[in-house]
């Protein structure tokens, strides 16, 4: 086998495993666990707090959820909805526009699949850096 065909079959190999079904809880369990608390619940009025205290009970759904995701490739419109607000930035005058950036703000539900996602990507990165 080839230089070439065997890097494009790594290649094959890491996209399957980042976009693989979540067939177990425990990648939801330990996005929960990693999320910081006490942050603004948004249009849901789930706070992280929420989902740490009934973890038990949301995960199976949670999975049932984000299996639906991967399946069809979308997000229902709720869950793809985000609160934008405008922070201030340090020093600068509040009063002109350009001295505000936006903050995208989601639900809690889609922080933790993005934390399923970014554990995923951030083993497959130290396994390639454990190759060299």
């Amino acid at each position: 086998m080839g230089f070439q065909t065997r890097r494009k079959k790594q290649e094959t190999e890491k996209k399957l495993k980042l976009e693989a079904l979540l067939k177990e809880v425990e990648e939801i369990n330990i996005a929960i666990l990693q999320m910081a608390p006490g942050k603004s619940p948004r249009m849901d009025g789930l706070p992280q707090e929420f989902y740490s205290k009934f973890q038990h009970k949301l995960t199976t759904l949670l999975l049932a959820h984000y299996s639906e995701v991967f399946l069809t490739g979308a997000f229902s419109t709720f869950s793809n909805t985000a609160s934008i607000i405008l922070l201030p930035k340090k020093d600068k005058d509040p009063l002109i526009c350009g001295s505000k950036r936006p903050l995208s703000i989601l639900n809690c539900d889609i922080k933790i699949l993005s934390k399923v996602l970014a554990n995923r990507l951030v083993s497959l990165i130290k396994a390639q850096n454990a190759q060299k």
